[in-house]
């Protein structure tokens, strides 16, 4: 029987630092193991002490993963961080200084929006709404943060009755306009 043979990115460490070249070798599933070993051996990465493990046996599939978790910043498995925030995971429970957080905003100015991003805005804010009170008042809107803070409700909590995802918030009873041609 025809041994498995993995492919693998050839690994240089230059000043430190571990890179994955595009150059591909072909191993056994034993040498693959050695190479990674080796490669943990000579610059400690804990990947490389992964896949040796991994590929030994010495691990099963559910310890690889909450070790790759564990080194992702992500405290159980399962816990998915969404968008650029999971760069900042590190700082979970952490204050950050006012210094950081100036500095943290400024990364954000002059980034450019998506076509589909701006096009996503300027639907949101033709977008019509039906709101019931709980008094059971009708109110035809288009600005459901300015309505949100008028009487103090939230604007994430309306618009998600909005699109049915809650029955209602603090007893209103929010829908999209239907008759809006906008939408």
């Amino acid at each position: 029987m025809k041994p498995m043979i993995h492919k693998h990115h050839v690994i240089e460490f230059k000043h430190g630092e571990r890179i994955r070249t595009n150059t591909l070798v072909e191993y056994t599933i034993e040498e693959h193991a050695k190479e990674h070993k080796r490669l943990w051996k000579l610059g400690g990465h804990w990947k490389d002490k992964l896949a040796y493990k991994g590929l030994s046996g010495l691990i099963g599939k559910e310890e690889m993963l909450r070790e790759i978790h564990k080194h992702n910043g992500e405290d159980r498995m399962g816990c998915k961080h969404t968008g650029d925030m999971s760069r900042f995971a590190h700082w979970k429970g952490k204050k950050m200084s006012p210094e950081h957080r100036l500095n943290i905003s400024k990364a954000g100015i002059g980034r450019k929006q998506t076509d589909h991003q701006k096009q996503m805005m300027r639907e949101a804010r033709q977008r019509e709404y039906v709101i019931t009170d709980p008094k059971g008042h009708t109110f035809n809107i288009i600005n459901l943060l300015e309505f949100a803070r008028t009487h103090k409700l939230d604007q994430g909590n309306l618009t998600k009755v909005a699109q049915k995802k809650l029955k209602q918030h603090k007893g209103y009873l929010v829908s999209y306009n239907i008759n809006n041609e906008n939408l």
